[in-house]
This record gives C-alpha cells, structure tokens and sequence, in this order.
C-alpha cells in the first residue's frame, strides 16, 4: 500500500507537471492558472474513460475555456498539439521499451505505424493551413456549415495549431524543456505501480500507455487495478482543484519549477490573445482563411510585431487602421500589401514632406518588409474625428473649423502650384478613374437593374451612364488644368479635431498618388461628405433592391447639411461658379471609384455607392446645363 501511495502521488505530480507544461503554449502574460489545466485535464481523463472518441479533450477544452477565459479555439489547439507531442513521445518509449528493461513486451509495429500516421497527419495539416490558401479556402468552407461561434472557434483552433506547429523550438523551449522531467515522472509512478502491483513496470507502461482507458473497464483485474490507478489520481486532482482554490500552492509549485526556465517568448502574431475583442479577431481571421484582397488578410500575420489590437478602425481604403498597443502606449497603426503598401508608404513620405506647412498627423515608427508596410501615429485621447465632433459641437464652432481648413489648405494649394496637367496623365486619368470605374460600374449593374430603374421611387435609366464613357466628352468637363501637391483625400472622417494639437485639428490618410492632381479634388472630397453624407452611407445599412426599384436611406443630418451649405459658399467664393460646377464633376468622379473599392471589399454595399454616382450624374448634368 505505500508503494500504491507513492506510485499515486508520483502520478499526480506528473499530471500537475504536465498542466505547468500546458501552460507554456500559451503567451506569457496570457497563461491559465496551472490548477485549472490540471483539473481539466483530470476531468478528460474521467470523461475519456466513459466515452469514446477522445470526447473528453472537448470537455477538458470547455472547462479551461470557461474557467480561465480564453478562447475555446485557442484552448483546443494547446491540447490538440499537446496529444501530438505525446504521440511521438509514446512511441519513441514504446518503441525503447523491450531494448531498456529485460521482459518487457514488444510494440506492435502496427500501433506504432498508427501514433507515427497520426501525428503526421495533424502536423502536415497544420502546416498546410500555415502555408497554402487553398487548404484555408477549403477549411473555410467545410466549417461554415456550423454556426458563426463554432465556425470562428474551430478556425481559431486550426490557426492556432498552425502557429504552434511550425514554431521554431527556441519559442517553445520551455514547454520542451519540461518534456523529459514529466515523462520522467510519469515512468517513475509506473515503476513503483509495477512494484506494488508485482507485475513490473514495463507491463504497467505498456497497459496505461498503449490502450485507453475505456478499454480497461471490463478487462483482466490488472487492468481494473490500473484503471482505478489513473481514475483515483484523476478525482484527487478534480476534488483538489473544486474544492480548495490553490491559489497559493500553485504559486509556490510554479515558483519551484520555474527556477532556470527560460521564458516563453510573448510576441504576438495572429492569434486571440492579440486581440481586444472578439468581433476584430474574427474579421481578420476570415479575411486571412478566405484569401481576401484586402489589408485585414494579411494584418495577423505581418502587421501586429507583437501589439495587442484594441480596436480596428473603418477605413476607405485598401489599407488597415487599428487602435495597438505596442511598446507601452496606445497608438494608431496603418498597414496595407502589395500595391497598397507602396502608397502607404508613399503617404508617410508626403505626410513628413508636408508637415511643416499643414497639420498633419505625426508618424513616430514605420516598418517595411518586402510587400508590407506599415506606420504609426501617436494616439491622442482628445482626438476625434470631424464627422463625430460636428454632431455634437456647437454648429458655429463646426463652420469656423470648416472655414480654417478651406483657408489654410486653399493657401497651401497656391503656395504649390507646379503648371498644367501632362496631357498623357489627363488621358490615363479620364481612361483610368472615369471611364474605366464608370464600365464597372455597369458591369456590376446590369446583371440586377433593367434599363430603367429606379431609386427611392425617382425613375433613372442605365443609358444616361454612357456620357461617363465617352472619353471627349469628359475631357471637355476638365477645364481646370492646374496642378500641384494636394492632400487627395480631404474628407470630413480625415479632418481630426485635437485641443492638444494646434491650430486645435490636424490632416490624416493623405492620397497624394492621383494621376491629375487638381486642387479641385480637395474641395470635391470636402463635398463628397457634406453633399450626400459619405460617412454616414459607409456605415449605415446597404441599399435594398427590389423587383426594378434601389431603396437607399440617405441620413445625411441637419448639421451635414448646414456645413454644405457653408462649403458651397465658400467654394463659389474662392473659385467662381465654373470651377465650382466643376468640384461637382470630380465629387462624382470619387463615387465612381469607390464603387469598384466597395465590389472588392464590401459587396453589399457597392450598389449603395452606385446609387449614389447615379444622383451624382444627374445633378451635374443638370447644374452643367444650368
């Protein structure tokens, strides 16, 4: 009976080994507390030996979930690459087994030919959900038939295992490190069993580690001898962990243990840690597993570098916005790939070319890695942006931040001026922004509209978008030719209103790689919000299509519209009626290019946005003739 003692402790110690183990797979600052690794994994033992088909690491996955608050997918990773570590681990024992102890059974090269399939199989489909879309694709797929808790859960799992997987071992150096020990410890509790019992250790080691325990319940009185071993092992740990909180034990065990490990290394890649919240965590993780074109694919993978992501911001363009923390402060973290990289990179160079004659927003760090690239601003907790301040200032003190941008970036527009547009780049940009985007348009269109349709009950037709592909008759609208450095994105949400910064509001989110720089597309992007309410149309719901009829909510607010009513004046003031009429034709042109963006990015609501150009189109028409 002592030996049964010492081999059931000695057992327990192994288990509770093995939950510090656990641990090491998760971020340093992110880690369950060891008792409650160690109760769930007593209780999958307890569930696994009623219940067949490994039930019980879901179990175990659950209750660690739900009792250290993580993430049930990330959870279920950590078991999964636990169980394949010790796949290998059981066959190399059974495997050295007969050739280190005289008498002790051979494997059976077909169960070890099976732990050997098995765990590469989970390792080579691991890894080919790191590497390859089409298995992320295919992945995707095939778990979209659960609801979207289980789906993002069980692709949470896949991405994580993944990472884990294909981790250099320095990484998880700790978790390998107490490899040998907890293996020692658990041969140490099968020899004294083997001693107690009299069978011997290697008949206790091939029995616990080459069946499951399911299969001991009705078996020889060995088996029930053992199988009442790991159950009584398991319940103590289960009683222990339920009843006491442990609290202090664990810390004094951890502290022991921990003596000379080195710590796991915390960086952060795409995984749920990194994320504040869940809804975040769940875009980037469809965006990466559906091979979505966009910045958001990409984001987990290239763009944390070890930052915890607070929120993600909406944004218009191909490139990501994300409220970070990194490095012990909140900041405002840009990142885009490929073509969009190379113009996010282009707007940092302007912003520092730039800021010394606007206020613009500072970048304190940038990073660029062969097709990413990536910036930071610092995080201003005054900062808003002027679609959310003009609600709810004062509308005069709105008028005047209005006035003081038209003031200031008109100035700046003179001060800048370089000559008239090349007219090589004024045919690439009636070809490339007008005609082009206006042909895709249609080309989205007509597969849902008629000919003549209509928007909010007003009849429009499909035929008065063919001005828009007539290439003189556009030339002919662009009558202003000069050119020079111009902001290029100069909309409402880009203006931040800061008391912290003077003159009180700075500039963001430059787009200074238009092909025809006119001053008149800042003016135009002022109007592209102010005239039908941009901001509000992005985030409200997308237009409704009904039998031959667009249903589209227009929200602009009373306070849009009285600061339209201030620009136009402004406009009319600084430039005359024709070059004002003419803002109007580059305002369209901007819908016209957020169409094929919307198509790419937000399918729903790029026929909002083709609504939209088709009031556009008629106003102008109907001012141009005027």
């Amino acid at each position: 009976m002592m030996l049964f003692a010492a081999a059931l402790v000695t057992l327990v110690l192994a288990h509770i080994l093995r939950a510090v183990r656990h641990s090491m797979l998760f971020p340093a600052d992110h880690r369950p507390r060891t008792f409650h690794l160690a109760v769930g994994l007593s209780i999958g033992y307890v569930v696994n030996t009623l219940l067949p088909l490994r039930i019980g690491e879901l179990v175990r996955g659950l209750y660690v979930s739900v009792r250290a608050s993580q993430s049930f997918g990330a959870v279920l990773a950590t078991i999964v690459f636990e169980r394949l570590t010790d796949l290998v681990a059981v066959s190399l024992i059974l495997l050295l087994l007969p050739h280190l102890i005289a008498g002790a059974p051979a494997a059976s090269p077909i169960g070890l030919a099976a732990m050997a399939g098995t765990a590469g199989a989970i390792a080579l489909g691991a890894l080919l959900v790191r590497r390859s879309r089409t298995t992320r694709r295919a992945l995707w797929a095939a778990t979209s038939v659960f609801n979207d808790r289980i789906h993002l859960s069980l692709i949470d799992a896949a991405w994580t295992l993944s990472q884990l997987v294909a981790s250099r071992p320095a990484r998880l150096r700790s978790y390998w490190l107490l490899t040998l020990p907890m293996w020692a410890t658990y041969l140490a509790s099968y020899a004294l069993l083997g001693r107690a019992t009299g069978v011997g250790m290697e008949s206790v080691a091939d029995a616990l580690l080459a069946k499951p325990l399911s299969a001991m319940i009705s078996a020889s009185p060995l088996d029930r001898v053992l199988l009442l071993f790991a159950c009584v092992a398991a319940l103590s740990i289960i009683t222990a962990g339920l009843v006491a909180d442990g609290s202090g034990i664990q810390r004094a065990f951890r502290r022991t243990l921990r003596i000379g490990l080195p710590e796991v290394d915390a960086s952060r890649s795409m995984s749920r840690s990194a994320f504040v919240r869940d809804e975040d965590y769940g875009a980037v993780l469809r965006a990466h597993f559906t091979d979505a074109k966009t910045a958001a694919a990409g984001f987990g993978v290239h763009g944390l570098d070890g930052a915890v992501v607070l929120r993600l911001l909406p944004g218009g363009s191909d490139a990501l916005t994300a409220l970070v923390g990194a490095d012990d402060r909140f900041v405002i973290r840009k990142f885009a790939m490929g073509d969009a990289a190379a113009k996010l990179h282009e707007q940092a160079r302007w912003m520092r070319q730039h800021r010394v004659d606007l206020p613009l927003a500072d970048i304190i760090a940038e990073r660029q890695d062969c097709a990413q690239y990536r910036y930071d601003m610092p995080y201003l907790a005054s900062a808003h942006d002027l679609y959310e301040m003009v609600h709810v200032m004062p509308i005069d003190a709105s008028r005047q931040i209005l006035r003081e941008v038209v003031d200031r970036v008109g100035r700046w527009h003179q001060a800048h001026i370089v000559g008239l547009c090349d007219e090589s780049a004024l045919d690439a940009y009636v070809e490339r922004k007008v005609i082009a985007n206006a042909t895709a348009a249609l080309e989205f269109a007509r597969p849902q509209l008629p000919e003549r349709y209509a928007i909010n009950h007003e009849a429009y037709a499909l035929s008065e978008w063919r001005r828009l592909l007539d290439g003189d008759w556009v030339r002919s609208q662009l009558r202003e030719r000069w050119t020079g450095s111009i902001h290029g994105d100069l909309t409402i949400e880009n203006i931040i209103v800061c008391p912290e910064r003077c003159p009180g509001w700075y500039l963001i989110d430059p787009n200074p790689t238009n092909l025809f720089d006119t001053p008149l597309i800042d003016w135009a992007k002022l109007m592209q919000s102010l005239n039908l309410g941009y901001e509000a149309l992005d985030r409200g719901p997308p237009a409704r299509l009904e039998d031959d009829a667009i249903h589209l909510m227009f929200s602009r607010s009373r306070t849009y519209a009285e600061l339209h009513d201030e620009l136009d004046r402004l406009l009319k003031a600084r430039l005359g009626d024709g070059a004002r009429r003419e803002v109007a034709f580059h305002e369209l042109v901007n819908y016209l290019r957020l169409i094929p963006y919307k198509m790419r990015n937000q399918p729903a609501k790029a026929m909002t946005f083709f609504a939209c150009a088709s009031v556009l189109l008629r106003r102008y028409e109907a001012v141009a003739v005027g």
